[in-house]
Protein backbone atom coordinates (compact mmCIF):
# COMPACT_ATOMS: atom_id res chain seq x y z
CA UNK A 1 0.00 0.00 0.00
CA UNK A 2 2.86 2.30 1.17
CA UNK A 3 3.80 1.71 -2.70
CA UNK A 4 1.38 2.07 -4.64
CA UNK A 5 -0.86 4.68 -2.87
CA UNK A 6 2.20 8.35 -2.25
CA UNK A 7 -0.74 10.01 -0.30
CA UNK A 8 -1.67 7.48 2.41
CA UNK A 9 -0.34 7.64 5.85
CA UNK A 10 -0.33 4.34 7.73
CA UNK A 11 -0.48 4.37 11.97
CA UNK A 12 1.08 1.30 13.03
CA UNK A 13 0.25 -0.15 16.34
CA UNK A 14 2.99 -1.57 17.92
CA UNK A 15 3.76 -3.63 21.47
CA UNK A 16 5.16 -1.28 23.65
CA UNK A 17 8.42 -1.17 23.68
CA UNK A 18 8.47 -1.76 20.36
CA UNK A 19 9.35 1.52 18.61
CA UNK A 20 11.78 0.81 16.28
CA UNK A 21 10.28 -3.13 14.65
CA UNK A 22 8.50 -2.30 12.15
CA UNK A 23 11.45 -0.11 10.77
CA UNK A 24 13.96 -3.32 11.55
CA UNK A 25 11.48 -6.33 10.09
CA UNK A 26 11.05 -3.92 6.62
CA UNK A 27 14.59 -3.30 6.58
CA UNK A 28 15.49 -7.30 7.16
CA UNK A 29 13.28 -8.40 4.17
CA UNK A 30 14.37 -5.34 1.91
CA UNK A 31 11.46 -3.38 2.04
CA UNK A 32 12.17 -0.38 3.84
CA UNK A 33 12.67 2.91 1.85
CA UNK A 34 13.44 5.94 3.17
CA UNK A 35 10.57 7.97 2.62
CA UNK A 36 8.63 5.45 4.66
CA UNK A 37 9.95 8.14 7.44
CA UNK A 38 7.56 10.56 7.14
CA UNK A 39 4.10 8.10 5.95
CA UNK A 40 4.71 5.61 8.75
CA UNK A 41 3.87 6.75 12.37
CA UNK A 42 4.47 4.28 15.27
CA UNK A 43 2.20 4.11 17.67
CA UNK A 44 2.88 2.04 20.97
CA UNK A 45 -0.06 0.89 22.70
CA UNK A 46 -1.78 -3.00 23.34
CA UNK A 47 -4.37 -4.82 21.48
CA UNK A 48 -5.86 -6.41 24.79
CA UNK A 49 -6.27 -2.92 26.50
CA UNK A 50 -9.13 -0.30 26.81
CA UNK A 51 -8.33 1.81 23.92
CA UNK A 52 -5.07 0.01 23.57
CA UNK A 53 -3.68 1.62 26.53
CA UNK A 54 -3.87 5.27 24.22
CA UNK A 55 -5.02 8.43 26.26
CA UNK A 56 -7.94 9.83 25.63
CA UNK A 57 -6.76 12.71 23.15
CA UNK A 58 -4.33 10.02 21.01
CA UNK A 59 -7.38 7.47 20.49
CA UNK A 60 -9.86 10.32 19.28
CA UNK A 61 -7.22 11.42 16.94
CA UNK A 62 -6.56 8.52 15.38
CA UNK A 63 -10.37 7.49 15.52
CA UNK A 64 -10.88 10.58 13.43
CA UNK A 65 -7.83 10.30 11.52
CA UNK A 66 -7.69 6.01 10.32
CA UNK A 67 -10.21 5.30 7.43
CA UNK A 68 -8.79 0.80 7.55
CA UNK A 69 -7.70 -0.83 10.14
CA UNK A 70 -5.83 -3.83 9.10
CA UNK A 71 -5.28 -6.00 12.56
CA UNK A 72 -2.93 -9.32 12.27
CA UNK A 73 -1.28 -8.77 15.53
CA UNK A 74 -1.91 -11.80 18.03
CA UNK A 75 -0.48 -14.22 20.36
CA UNK A 76 0.42 -16.81 18.77
CA UNK A 77 2.27 -19.40 20.79
CA UNK A 78 0.19 -22.22 20.28
CA UNK A 79 0.90 -24.64 22.91
CA UNK A 80 -0.44 -22.41 25.80
CA UNK A 81 -3.60 -22.67 26.80
CA UNK A 82 -6.80 -20.37 25.40
CA UNK A 83 -7.00 -18.77 28.57
CA UNK A 84 -3.88 -17.19 28.72
CA UNK A 85 -4.11 -16.25 24.54
CA UNK A 86 -7.88 -14.91 25.20
CA UNK A 87 -6.98 -11.48 26.35
CA UNK A 88 -4.82 -10.53 23.45
CA UNK A 89 -6.37 -12.46 20.63
CA UNK A 90 -10.34 -12.37 21.75
CA UNK A 91 -10.39 -8.88 23.96
CA UNK A 92 -8.38 -7.53 21.24
CA UNK A 93 -10.63 -8.01 18.64
CA UNK A 94 -13.06 -6.44 20.04
CA UNK A 95 -10.97 -3.80 20.77
CA UNK A 96 -10.67 -3.58 16.83
CA UNK A 97 -14.27 -2.87 17.05
CA UNK A 98 -14.84 -0.15 19.36
CA UNK A 99 -12.16 1.33 17.44
CA UNK A 100 -13.64 1.09 14.14
CA UNK A 101 -17.17 1.90 14.89
CA UNK A 102 -15.91 5.17 16.88
CA UNK A 103 -16.22 8.72 15.65
CA UNK A 104 -15.50 7.39 11.29
CA UNK A 105 -16.50 4.24 10.78
CA UNK A 106 -13.56 2.16 9.51
CA UNK A 107 -13.13 -1.15 7.13
CA UNK A 108 -11.39 -4.18 9.09
CA UNK A 109 -9.46 -6.65 7.46
CA UNK A 110 -8.34 -9.20 9.49
CA UNK A 111 -5.31 -11.49 8.93
CA UNK A 112 -5.78 -15.18 11.06
CA UNK A 113 -1.90 -16.48 11.34
CA UNK A 114 -2.94 -19.95 11.40
CA UNK A 115 -3.77 -20.97 8.19
CA UNK A 116 -0.05 -19.73 7.02
CA UNK A 117 1.02 -23.24 9.26
CA UNK A 118 -0.85 -25.72 7.42
CA UNK A 119 1.45 -25.43 4.04
CA UNK A 120 -1.81 -27.21 2.74
CA UNK A 121 -2.49 -24.71 0.11
CA UNK A 122 -1.63 -21.28 -0.88
CA UNK A 123 -4.95 -19.04 -1.51
CA UNK A 124 -5.11 -15.93 -3.88
CA UNK A 125 -7.56 -13.05 -3.28
CA UNK A 126 -9.31 -14.46 -6.25
CA UNK A 127 -9.89 -17.60 -4.63
CA UNK A 128 -13.27 -18.35 -3.46
CA UNK A 129 -13.15 -19.36 0.01
CA UNK A 130 -16.04 -22.53 1.07
CA UNK A 131 -16.58 -23.79 4.35
CA UNK A 132 -15.74 -27.22 4.98
CA UNK A 133 -15.91 -28.60 8.43
CA UNK A 134 -13.68 -30.81 9.38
Amino acid sequence: MLLELEDVKIYCLVRFPSRNRLKDTLMKYGLWQDEFVSRIVVIEGDLSKHQFGLDDMTYEKLSNDVSHVYHAGAETNFFEPYSKSKISNVDGVVEVIKFASSYNRKNIYYASTLSVLTGERKWDEEDELVYSPI
